[in-house]
């Protein structure tokens, strides 16, 4: 409970600096487009391998799509909001997550074609599976990107962060004397995540 309300606390005061923000209105922006390996969609795949008794268990590649809208101030203070990446498991059994992201940050050397930025904020995760115990899993994000390309039009960037959300897993599995016991497993759902993309 104590830390739903830190991660909605942040989320409240950061919409807040944006809102009373005077130089909201001549922020520049930026739309962000990206592919995100997550580490966590591959443990969620493995539990699920290791978990059920199917024949033939079909995972993919831990591979999400992403997007964030981002108001850059010419503070070099940024406000990101985003969605993703989308994690998707299906056949047999099936998972889905939607993270919505909120966080603020701080762009160096912003009108230079090789920019660095980082960003810490708050991630809810929108998610939902035959095998999750508790859905809406929230947690702590931290980011440190680099920008390639003209920052007036588009350019490409790769960052690397990590988001702490945890969901449980669980099952019922038969132990040494088959008599049906529950499972559970914490998972981090995402996890260290790699995105390459574009911005514009």
């Amino acid at each position: 409970m104590k830390k739903n309300i830190m991660i909605f606390s942040f989320f409240g005061l950061t919409a807040g600096l944006f809102l009373v923000s005077e130089s909201a209105h001549s922020a520049d922006s930026a739309h962000y487009f990206g592919f995100s390996y997550v580490s966590g969609a591959k443990d969620i795949w493995d539990w699920h391998e290791d978990n059920l008794n199917f024949d033939k268990f079909e995972d993919g590649a831990p591979i999400g799509i992403s997007y964030r809208y981002a108001f850059l101030f010419n503070s070099g203070i940024r406000l990101d909001a985003g969605i993703g990446p989308f994690v998707l498991v299906t056949g047999d059994v099936e998972y889905t997550d939607a993270p919505i992201q909120m966080s603020l940050g701080y762009s160096f050397l912003e009108t230079s074609d090789v920019r660095l930025y980082a960003r810490i904020g708050a991630t809810i995760h929108i998610n939902d599976g035959d095998f999750l115990k508790e859905e809406n899993a929230v947690g702590a994000i931290g980011a440190i990107g680099l920008e390639i390309g003209h920052s007036l039009s588009a350019s490409f960037f790769v960052e690397a962060s990590y988001d702490s959300a945890e969901a449980i897993f669980t099952d019922i599995a038969l132990d040494d004397n088959f008599e049906p016991i529950r499972t559970e497993e914490d998972i981090i759902v995402n996890g260290f995540m790699l995105t390459l993309g574009a911005r514009f």
